[in-house]
């Protein structure tokens, strides 16, 4: 493959673009590696950030596939200065697009906003109209210890070649809206500045690519646009006060901007399912995570006020115990409460926020990468929501159209406000809502105006939505729905990588009679918790377990995949792991076990070892203070007793929850069990919590002490 790039390799940012570059036998011709390797890696050979790439992929019938649109932007020889100028920072021109001047001076006064930046941007590079009045550029400039480096209409056009049919007007609106981000010259270079000076005292500025007859004129652009702001001196008696005179404010809010994350949770008594998922959450985002480095605060609102998950005291944590609700009432508890703690609105204090709940597993991630990222990419200055994957919802009585899940969503924090504004939604309609995020009346409520139309007030504000598994297209066009399902998002339609949606959501329950479709990739999604845990589920064969005590009907309906079960059994081996139930082994009860208790909640690791004394047929005599310790129904082979002494010899008669079991395969549990010997299957919670590190490998270890 050949591309045209004589003219705009740019050798200086591809070797500092990519390190491995300057390390090889490629440093002193980089060229040569991307015309044989690079372009096969889809390297970039120069800086494309100054090009709106969706409007260039639209104008020129491209797939949607931006390298392989910068590679036609340069193999099809239209990389010239009418491209550039139509293309370039077309956001920066529209945020400072003065609809008045425009409309009042072009003879535009039938049209409204969206009619006139329509024209604009349709018009501009034909007739280079202005967008807003002239401004007085002798106000952009610098002023350190009273040298003044100010805008210059002769120096703009001296200095850019390509800008020369521009008239004066033209050339300061020019620089308004493009030049300055594209950090053009323009002024000239004051007498005192050393040049010689300057690159002796700042070695990181790279010159090998640079004519000698030009390193006077980049050394001077270099100051303009970084060396002042950062403090440099261009001879050895200048003093730049820049940073002196700019030193931010030290308050309580944030200086740095970033993402907060609410995570909402609750416990669905008999399940596991969202404990397992909050874990994971917890061990991909936190525990294997520098947080400084991701810049990124956590909010867990916990309702029902319980979970057995631990979650990590760190400064940029903070858990909210809550009365049970709907996520979409949680999610504005968790703002007013961010509120309140900073004194500060939401969009003040981040750039983002990532919209969570526990239905849903991930982050799933490679090599470290940042997990936020792929959303953050997705967005711009129009599209300012991101989810895994988008849906569509079609033929609802109620709402139609594009639809962003509610379960996990980035949003940019300034546009939060519009979901939270009441009024904005069924205004006419009694029986829903008339906010996004907010009080809902019931689960209908909350899936209508709640989950449907997060998508719908933002496209009615001609903001644009994404979806990290879904092409860049502008979901503001209706034309661009048929690219999107209904079932987006269920089985058997979803089947992107896990490391693609980031997140996935396995199960859609609707009742105890109904599911809206069949575990949706469960088998991958386990077999990924199991290896990023470094751990295993403890498993039972489906006739092996009591499922008469299962909350769920003898017969109900798979809605989306048009099938039924006609059994609990059937249920069961569909569902019932998936879906993480607490579902007990039967037992013969031909040997009876005294277990022990003495804590406030029944936990996950107390559960795996009744079931697998159920397994090896124990009838269990459970000793405990607490009343009613199950919040789920329980087999008889279980017996509660109401009371507790206890000694610490524990034998193959007595145990209790300051052990770990089993730690090793059914076998040698039993065989231990029977020879009253505990090596390898049974151990003090006291001495793995003292040597972590000698039980790290022991994947039964570390499944039963998932949540700690």
């Amino acid at each position: 493959m050949h591309y045209n790039l004589n003219k705009y390799f740019d050798s200086n940012f591809y070797c500092n673009k990519y390190n491995d570059i300057k390390n090889s036998i490629h440093k002193n011709n980089p060229l040569y590696h991307f015309q044989n390797i690079g372009y096969k890696e889809k390297r970039e050979p120069c800086d494309f950030q100054i090009i709106d790439w969706t409007s260039y992929i639209i104008d020129n019938n491209l797939t949607n596939d931006i390298y392989n649109a910068k590679m036609h932007f340069i193999n099809e020889g239209i990389f010239n200065d009418n491209t550039i100028i139509k293309y370039n920072n077309l956001d920066e021109a529209i945020k400072n697009f003065d609809y008045e001047y425009y409309k009042n001076n072009n003879n535009l006064k039938h049209l409204n906003k969206d009619k006139l930046l329509e024209h604009y941007i349709n018009n501009r590079l034909k007739e280079n109209k202005k967008i807003n009045e002239n401004r007085n550029l002798i106000n952009y400039k610098y002023d350190s210890n009273n040298d003044l480096y100010s805008f210059n209409v002769e120096s703009y056009k001296k200095y850019n070649k390509d800008l020369n049919n521009l008239s004066d007007d033209d050339l300061i609106n020019h620089f308004i809206n493009f030049g300055k981000n594209e950090k053009r010259i323009f002024c000239e270079p004051i007498k005192e500045f050393d040049y010689e000076y300057y690159i002796k005292n700042n070695p990181d500025i790279k010159l090998n690519d640079v004519n000698f007859l030009d390193i006077y004129v980049y050394t001077w652009k270099h100051y303009l646009y970084h060396g002042y702001f950062e403090g440099r001196t261009y001879n050895k008696n200048h003093k730049n006060t820049y940073k002196i005179n700019n030193v931010p404010i030290n308050n309580s809010v944030p200086i740095n901007k970033k993402t907060l994350v609410i995570y909402v949770y609750y416990n669905r008594p008999g399940e596991y399912k969202n404990e397992t998922n909050l874990s994971f959450f917890i061990n991909q985002t936190i525990k294997k995570r520098d947080y400084v480095k991701d810049n990124i605060e956590f909010l867990f609102i916990i309702n029902n006020n319980y979970t057995e998950v631990n979650i990590p005291v760190q400064k940029n944590i903070h858990v909210l115990k809550n009365k049970n609700c709907f996520d979409f009432e949680a999610y504005l508890t968790g703002i007013r409460y961010i509120e309140n703690k900073y004194s500060n609105k939401i969009q003040s204090l981040y750039n983002y926020v990532m919209f969570m709940n526990c239905s849903c597993t991930g982050p799933f991630y490679i090599n470290n990468n940042f997990w936020l990222k792929p959303f953050i990419d997705k967005l711009n200055n129009y599209t300012v929501c991101c989810t895994s994957i988008l849906t569509l919802i079609n033929n609802n009585s109620y709402i139609s159209g594009p639809q962003i899940p509610g379960y996990c969503f980035l949003m940019k924090s300034e546009y939060i406000n519009l979901l939270i504004k009441p009024n904005n939604i069924f205004k006419n309609n009694k029986l829903f809502s008339t906010t996004v995020i907010g009080h809902k009346k019931n689960k209908h409520d909350c899936i209508i105006s709640g989950e449907h139309c997060i998508s719908t007030v933002l496209l009615n504000n001609n903001l644009n939505i994404a979806g990290i598994c879904n092409e860049n297209l502008d979901y503001r066009q209706k034309k661009n729905n048929n690219k999107l399902l209904f079932s987006a998002d269920r089985h058997p339609v979803f089947n992107y990588s896990l490391y693609k949606s980031i997140f996935i959501k396995n199960h859609w329950r609707i009742d105890n009679s109904s599911r809206d479709c069949h575990p949706v990739m469960w088998s991958q999604t386990k077999k990924d918790l199991e290896n990023l845990n470094n751990m295993n589920f403890i498993n039972y064969q489906n006739n092996s377990l009591d499922i008469s005590l299962l909350s769920i009907n003898n017969t109900g309906l798979v809605i989306f995949n048009k099938s039924s079960w006609s059994s609990k059994n059937e249920f069961c081996r569909i569902f019932a792991d998936s879906e993480e139930f607490i579902v007990f082994p039967k037992s013969n009860c031909s040997k009876t076990i005294n277990y022990y208790y003495n804590e406030k909640i029944i936990k996950r690791y107390v559960i795996e070892g009744i079931k697998a004394l159920l397994y090896l047929n124990y009838k269990i005599i459970f000793h405990t203070r607490i009343k009613n310790p199950f919040n789920f129904k329980i087999p008889q082979s279980i017996e509660i007793v109401d009371n507790f002494s206890i000694s610490n010899i524990y034998d193959s008669n007595n145990l209790g929850s300051d052990l770990l079991f089993p730690c090793s395969d059914f076998n040698t549990f039993k065989e231990e069990l029977e020879h009253n010997k505990f090596d390898k299957s049974i151990i003090k919670i006291e001495d793995y919590m003292n040597n972590k590190d000698k039980y790290a490998n022991n994947k039964y270890i570390n499944f039963l002490t998932i949540y700690w």
